[in-house]
């Protein structure tokens, strides 16, 4: 059998280096989701950007509408109105806001039916 000359070793190395190095998974905690008795929406005022885990950022629009649909352990859960927001790691995830006195802790995604914290706290505002 030959053996591999040291360019293609350190292609070999290169390629193994890439594929372990992307993207993480986004941290998920299994919620059961209650439905909201009470409908209340939000604006927000300011472009509230968000790090994510991940590595990945995204935002929320100045100006952009959320409606309160429900609750789990960890807080209110919004959607937003008119949009879809996802959040980034691995897959794309669908996600709404989970907020507890004004401050974000973290996503709900829906499809899943799971909680994704935030590692950071990031306080709101919005009217």
């Amino acid at each position: 059998m030959k053996r591999l000359n040291l360019m293609t070793r350190i292609c070999l190395l290169f390629i193994v280096f890439l594929i372990s190095s992307c993207a993480a998974n986004i941290e998920q905690t299994s919620q059961r989701h209650i439905d909201a008795a009470m409908e209340q929406k939000i604006v927000f005022q300011k472009v509230t950007d968000i790090e994510l885990a991940s590595g990945y950022a995204r935002f929320i629009p100045k100006g952009s509408t959320w409606k309160r649909i429900g609750k789990i352990i960890e807080g209110d859960i919004y959607r937003p109105i008119d949009t879809v927001f996802t959040i980034e790691g691995k897959h794309d995830h669908e996600a709404y806001i989970v907020i507890d006195k004004a401050e974000l802790q973290g996503f709900y995604l829906p499809v899943q039916q799971t909680f994704s914290p935030v590692h950071k706290k990031i306080t709101l505002l919005f009217k």
